[in-house]
């Protein structure tokens, strides 16, 4: 999430893909990490700007939510203040909380938000390291005060490049977000199987993590609607499929199914289709009609019928 004072629209520029909110607006929406937060305002709506007292007062009485919605960012992850003096009265009151909350009432020495990192810029050349401090105090106000981490920099590309992450599309990551929401607010989930291998799939995160920057690995994520159409569209594993076709084990089943998709030049078990669903790569689930098709094959029935259809 992106936490702004600025009333432009650079970081829409900048970052496309983010949800842009003004104020009070992000409190409607679901929360989700692929935010801008603009606490003061925006230039493409002037009245909600916040620049002189009255606006300040007004903000202090209309934005109690927001500010406490804020303050869960401020204690629980991690905070980075770029380009910024720590000068608004709005982010001390959030800080002054945030110390109430992390330090005791005991402590009468100034207590340091160690989740707290403060960048200052500055171009001069070949500063002395040692007059350099690892920590910063922030005034706020009324004789209190807040250490955090100061980090001193003459240009951002070490600390871009200390902070930076494999580069995973944000779209990819919202449809992810978007469907884990469904399956958990599912009244089926209790009915959804997964296979073993589905499992240890789910187990590795540096698969998972390659997986998510191929968008189209992930088409089932994003047709999905819920657990609930998952579970009836495409009921079966492969192992209950299987059992189900009279297959001893799902490699015998697979045989067949591949032979099939050759005869009739559709790849069942490569796509997503009327037959199979695959979520993310890994875990694979089939539909009755599937189950329809093998035990016709099984039975030597003409299969023609289910790949009308499917060839349109």
């Amino acid at each position: 999430m992106i936490l702004t004072t600025n009333y432009d629209l650079l970081l829409e520029k900048v970052f496309p893909q983010y949800d842009s909110y003004i104020g009070q607006d992000s409190i409607k929406s679901n929360l989700n990490d692929f935010r801008i937060m603009k606490i003061h305002g925006s230039v493409n709506d002037p009245k909600s700007i916040v620049i002189d007292a009255a606006d300040y007062n007004e903000f202090s009485v209309r934005q109690e939510y927001m500010v406490a919605k804020l303050l869960t960012y401020f204690v629980e992850y991690p905070i980075i203040f770029l380009g910024y003096s720590v000068s608004d009265d709005n982010i001390k009151k959030i800080l002054n909380s945030v110390k109430k909350i992390m330090t005791s009432p005991k402590n009468v020495s100034i207590p340091k938000l160690e989740n707290i990192f403060f960048v200052e810029w500055n171009d001069k050349q070949n500063p002395v390291l040692d007059s350099i401090p690892s920590e910063k105090i922030i005034d706020l106000g009324n004789g209190n005060g807040v250490k955090v981490n100061y980090i001193y920099l003459d240009e951002f590309k070490n600390l871009f490049t200390y902070i930076s992450q494999n580069s995973i599309d944000v779209g990819v990551l919202k449809t992810v977000n978007k469907t884990i929401d469904n399956i958990i607010k599912s009244s089926s989930i209790t009915n959804l199987e997964v296979d073993v291998a589905s499992i240890n799939y789910l187990k590795n995160p540096q698969m998972f993590l390659s997986l998510l920057q191929k968008p189209d690995m992930m088409l089932s994520l994003s047709t999905l609607k819920s657990a609930n159409q998952l579970a009836s569209e495409f009921p079966f594993t492969p192992t209950e499929l299987a059992k189900k076709t009279h297959y001893s084990n799902w490699q015998l089943l697979y045989k067949d199914i591949d032979a099939i998709s050759k005869k009739y030049s559709v790849d069942i078990r490569g796509t997503n289709n009327q037959f199979h669903a695959s979520i993310s790569g890994g875990i694979n689930r089939y539909s009755k009609v599937a189950l329809n098709l093998l035990l016709d094959h099984h039975n030597d029935e003409s299969l023609a019928k289910y790949f009308v259809k499917s060839k349109q």
